[in-house]
């Protein structure tokens, strides 16, 4: 049958050339298969004119209601049924024509299909409309809840144990004092809080531990809760264990000391470099370029080198003021058997007397690293 359309020829009415017969127009593919239909749709008015009552008719009302709900499907059906050429007069009057056929055909499919989909339609609609409400609800909501966590109350920090316990050193930062007139003081007043490095920070919270593992032995000595053979073995490596960690809080004191002497040397040639500035800059000798160049220098040497010393001074404070560190009760005890010269340790029988004196000379011991006043380091 394609091979019969393929050798006919028909008028593009698009390009106006005559082209095979075929669906599109191979020269502008302009669609040829409407230009049949329309013919036929004419062929067909024209003869229900002529005999309304043949059989032919009846037969293409029933083929019409027997057609598949596709239009694609009925158009392919039409094509196979075109075998004649036309002649094109009127296009625009025939597609009009042919889109109202299609349209009857289409029309009666889609009517027994749409009364079953009507309810679901209106069920997704009302779905849809309360996802909506909920999406309004919560985006009123949100400001609300922020301003609600706004007016909370801010939380409490937990207190710091008793060994990490933040130690503030007050230190007074001496003012330079010019010998000549005109020069405003460099520094001022402050206080620095000295925060101690990790290394100085474990010898410290060692050594205040083991002050206190001393003490509450001591206690349980006392209270006969502890033999004596016990006593001494626990006893002998806590004060073992406490002769390290005192030798290297002394290490840590003596290098703080040697820091201080080397910045207070340099401190002192920075002052003295500033002050020459000055003068040679009154009398002339020193420019502003040389001036803006080695003042701002020197400057900075001095208030970097005065930090510095405040800071290793308040480290200095933090090493030797053990009392913060040890509990409160160990420190009380401690200073009432030091009260009575250590008279308590005496009234233990159950130890010789070389252990009372090993126990007394320890606890004294800690008592003065606990009691030492901080002005008699410096």
């Amino acid at each position: 049958m394609y091979g019969e359309l393929a050798s006919e020829v028909i008028h593009c009415p698009n390009c106006s050339e005559d082209v095979p017969k075929t669906l599109y127009c191979l020269n502008c593919g302009y669609p040829l298969y409407k230009i049949e239909q329309e013919q036929k749709a004419s062929d067909e008015r024209a003869q229900e004119i002529e005999a309304p009552d043949t059989s032919t008719v009846d037969t293409d009302v029933d083929m019409s209601v027997e057609i598949e709900p596709s239009p694609e499907v009925e158009i392919d059906t039409i094509e196979d049924e075109l075998e004649t050429t036309i002649d094109v007069d009127e296009p625009e009057e025939m597609e009009t024509e042919l889109e109202e056929i299609r349209e009857e055909i289409v029309v009666e499919p889609e009517m027994e299909y749409s009364e079953d989909f009507e309810e679901p339609l209106e069920k997704g609609e009302e779905i849809i409309e309360e996802d909506m409400e909920e999406v309004t609800e919560s985006i009123v909501t949100e400001p609300i809840l922020e301003e609600e966590t706004k007016e909370e109350p801010p939380t409490e920090a937990p207190e710091p144990s008793t060994y990490e316990k933040p130690s503030t050193i007050p230190v007074t930062r001496e003012s330079v004092t010019p010998d000549y007139e005109g020069e405003e003081p460099i520094m001022e007043e402050t206080s620095i809080e000295f925060a101690p490095d990790p290394l100085t920070k474990e010898v410290m919270e060692n050594l205040a531990k083991n002050i206190t593992l001393k003490i509450r032995l001591v206690r349980l000595l006392k209270d006969g809760q502890v033999k004596e053979e016990t006593f001494k073995k626990l006893f002998d490596s806590y004060v073992e264990q406490g002769r390290i960690w005192i030798s290297r809080r002394d290490e840590t004191l003596k290098r703080f000391k040697a820091d201080i002497q080397r910045m207070e040397e340099n401190l002192v040639n920075a002052r003295k470099d500033y002050e020459l500035l000055e003068i040679r800059k009154s009398i002339g000798d020193a420019d502003e370029k040389e001036y803006e160049v080695k003042a701002p220098a020197y400057k900075w040497d001095i208030e970097h080198l005065d930090k510095e010393i405040q800071n290793r001074k308040a480290g200095i404070a933090y090493v030797s003021n053990l009392k913060n560190l040890v509990p409160e009760e160990e420190v009380d005890e401690l200073k009432e058997m030091s009260s009575t010269d250590y008279s308590q340790i005496d009234e233990i029988e159950e130890v010789t007397e070389e252990a009372r004196s090993r126990i007394k000379e320890s606890l004294a011991e800690a008592y003065n690293s606990i009691t030492t006043p901080t002005s008699n380091i410096f």
